[in-house]
């Protein structure tokens, strides 16, 4: 029995196979502590906000655009030209994560779908293939866990698809439904040619291109969506008297 185990934990560290058992024992130990009580495990619904200011095709609205749409130098964006190549980076950063479903599904869901699927693909890979191709020198492990983890990051967006749906929805905004609603703008002025608004949801605010119905606002103040030009994909609004906001 114990040449039996002596086996199989050679087998389980060895190469590539290191930091995934390592990964798999350290999520199994959270997960016992977590049955005894020792750790929260936390399973809350996250927050839909990453601080992402997109546009309407991720978060399921449909963003009017149009040829002649006008945009402020300084629009709400994570690529913001007054910051730089930091801010271009980081946004990027924020895009991947989002895309990856992170922020969207519990961490540690994430988190333990990832280890299980990079231990699977660890073993199948080392025991069917790897193992008699390769010596588990230090480089040759190296560059097959990155391989590995690689393999099991995308593996991971596709089983946490549609826990992403669960636990984070994406909002469901149209024309229709901002019939009304209030939006704030976003560019130095808006009148009946000129403007943005930003729309104010749970996840990502929403930026739309909008006119008003002849009046001049400046930035900062309320404006109420009253219509929609479907061609142009521009919003009408009015201004809306501070006296009268609820």
């Amino acid at each position: 029995m114990w040449n039996a185990i002596e086996t199989f934990l050679d087998s389980m560290f060895v190469g590539p196979m290191w930091p995934a058992s390592v990964l798999m024992g350290l999520l199994i130990c959270y997960l016992l502590l977590s049955i005894l009580g020792a750790v929260d495990l936390d399973m809350d619904s996250p927050d839909a906000d990453l601080g992402l200011d997109l546009d309407a095709p991720d978060a399921g609205i449909d963003l009017p655009e149009s040829p002649d749409a006008d945009f402020d130098v300084d629009f709400e964006s994570n690529i913001d030209v007054g910051h730089g190549a930091s801010d271009i980076f980081g946004g990027v950063g924020m895009l991947t994560l989002r895309w990856l479903n992170l922020g969207r599904v519990p961490i540690i869901m994430w988190a333990g779908t990832f280890t299980l699927l990079y231990w699977t693909v660890t073993w199948i890979l080392w025991s069917q293939s790897d193992n008699f191709r390769y010596q588990p020198t230090l480089w040759i492990s190296l560059l097959l866990t990155i391989r590995n983890i690689v393999i099991a990051v995308g593996l991971t967006k596709i089983m946490t698809g549609p826990m992403a749906k669960v636990f984070a929805p994406e909002p469901q905004f149209d024309a229709a439904h901002l019939m009304g609603r209030d939006c704030t703008v976003c560019t130095f002025r808006a009148d009946s040619s000129f403007g943005q608004g930003r729309y104010k949801t749970d996840a990502s605010p929403l930026l739309l291109n909008i006119r008003t119905d002849g009046a001049i606002l400046s930035k900062g103040e309320q404006a109420r969506i009253i219509g929609f030009d479907p061609v142009k994909r521009i919003y009408i609004v009015t201004k809306v008297d501070p006296e009268v906001l609820p």
